[in-house]
């Protein structure tokens, strides 16, 4: 029992050491810390004397180049993207059923109007239309023969009326002189007679001729119509046949290229099958779209400007014909079609092209170096210099200048030095030493170096992406 005592009582002695030496260096350690504060509390005023003895030659100064905010005349374009497109596209058919040939065509030959391709049965067409064209002939000279038949029919018919019309008229005449002479005149009744039953058969005998002229007329003219009707049955079967014969030689119905050819010499056709096909190159129309922003500043006839990649050193021209009635409900843009000219057939439906339309100008806009604005969370910034200090400013950017400037639209004014070079690393308030300027040259290169910097520009900077400015004189 004693041991164990005496055990507990050395393990109480040691906690107790350990415990107050860790107090100690504790105590030491924080009268150490106070020293070094009081010692530096000391220092301070000197210190601050001594800063303020130096004043700002001790800061920093930058190193940047700067140049005027100028003014010049800028004239606004719409940017956009869009395709060219044939004016017509043909799928031309075959009329009649038949066996092709005389094929005068390839793909990619350009044909005018009415230009012949192929011929479909041609030799069995027009032997049809000989045919006929001999039976218009002759149905032709029959209705001409009963035509004469009927004027000679009038006219003999004619005669023998005259004379029966002559016979009445003596024979009236003669009885009615016997009729009328007087008492002592001798006529015997019978001689009366005589001349009444002579007198009533030439009024017999003159209907009897009016009756049969009237017959032989009408039977004529009967004759006469039946020929016609032949007649212009056989005319109506010719003008079928050579309506036939036409549609068996295919010709261009416009002017244009030849994009596939879908006959061979012998191929039989039936009717309906595909002969060509055929594009109308000239003019073309060129598709683009703008957002709605921008669709209002567009009007019919504007003349519109466009690169292809394939002509990458050339700009075509067209003009305006259609603004879209509406928006896209997704895209929120409008779909605008201009006609463009292509007499030289270099232009092909297909094509991709780069569109710029000039929509307005103006003659004091402030045009500085894309480089020197930069994108922030506060927006778009510039640094110009005043009594040789960096001076941050919130600017508020326009369209895009052609080339690698910007147009401003408020934030600077014009001749206030704007820094060009050396801007990413100041901050609103350091000094500043202004170099030398650099030449033409020089500056494009340093421009380049900020490229990274300028792609991420705001929401302002973004809506110039469908827009951009050209500089004028």
């Amino acid at each position: 029992m004693s041991y164990q005592g005496s055990g507990r009582t050395r393990e109480l002695k040691a906690s107790v050491f350990l415990l107050t030496a860790a107090l100690a260096i504790v105590l030491c350690l924080g009268g150490c810390g106070r020293r070094d504060a009081a010692s530096g509390s000391a220092a301070a005023p000197g210190g601050k004397a001594a800063a303020g003895k130096s004043g700002k030659s001790d800061r920093r100064a930058f190193d940047v180049r700067t140049s005027a905010v100028q003014t010049r005349r800028v004239t606004y374009q719409v940017q956009a993207v869009g395709s060219l497109i044939e004016e017509n596209r043909f799928e031309i058919p075959a009329r009649v059923a038949g066996v092709a040939d005389h094929v005068q065509f390839a793909e990619g030959d350009y044909v005018t109007t009415g230009q012949e391709l192929c011929r479909i049965d041609y030799d069995r067409n027009a032997m049809q239309v000989k045919q006929a064209e001999s039976n218009v002939a002759e149905k032709n000279a029959a209705y001409q023969r009963a035509l004469a038949s009927v004027a000679d029919v009038e006219r003999e018919t004619s005669t023998a009326l005259t004379t029966a019309r002559v016979n009445v008229e003596l024979a009236q005449s003669e009885y009615k002189r016997r009729i009328d002479r007087g008492a002592n005149a001798f006529t015997s009744p019978e001689e009366r007679d005589q001349f009444e039953a002579k007198f009533r058969q030439a009024q017999t005998a003159y209907r009897d001729a009016v009756n049969g002229a009237s017959t032989q007329v009408q039977l004529a003219l009967a004759q006469s119509r039946e020929a016609q009707a032949a007649l212009e049955t056989a005319r109506a079967e010719l003008a079928l046949v050579k309506d036939t014969f036409e549609r068996c030689i295919v010709k261009a119905p416009i002017a244009g290229v030849v994009q596939q050819r879908s006959v061979v010499e012998g191929q039989y056709m039936k009717q309906g099958d595909a002969v060509a096909l055929m594009v109308q190159s000239d003019p073309l129309r060129l598709r683009f779209t703008v957002p709605e922003s921008r669709a209002s500043r567009l009007s019919k006839d504007m003349k519109v400007s466009f690169k292809v990649p394939a002509f990458p050193n050339r700009s075509f021209s067209g003009n305006v014909y259609d603004i879209g009635a509406f928006a896209d409900n997704v895209t929120r843009e409008v779909i605008c079609w201009a006609h463009v000219g292509n007499t030289e057939a270099q232009l092909k439906p297909g094509y991709f092209a780069h569109v710029e339309i000039r929509v307005d100008s103006r003659d004091e806009a402030m045009v500085v170096p894309l480089a020197a604005i930069l994108p922030t969370e506060l927006g778009m910034t510039a640094y110009v210099i005043e009594d040789g200090i960096a001076v941050r400013r919130a600017v508020k950017t326009g369209l895009q200048v052609t080339g690698d400037a910007i147009e401003i639209l408020s934030g600077l004014k014009p001749g206030e030095q704007l820094v060009v070079e050396g801007m990413n690393a100041l901050q609103n308030g350091v000094p500043v030493k202004v170099l030398p300027p650099l030449g033409h040259q020089e500056i494009k290169i340093a421009n380049r170096r900020h490229e990274t910097t300028t792609a991420s520009a705001d929401t302002s900077s973004t809506m110039n992406m469908s827009s951009t400015a050209a500089v004028g004189g």
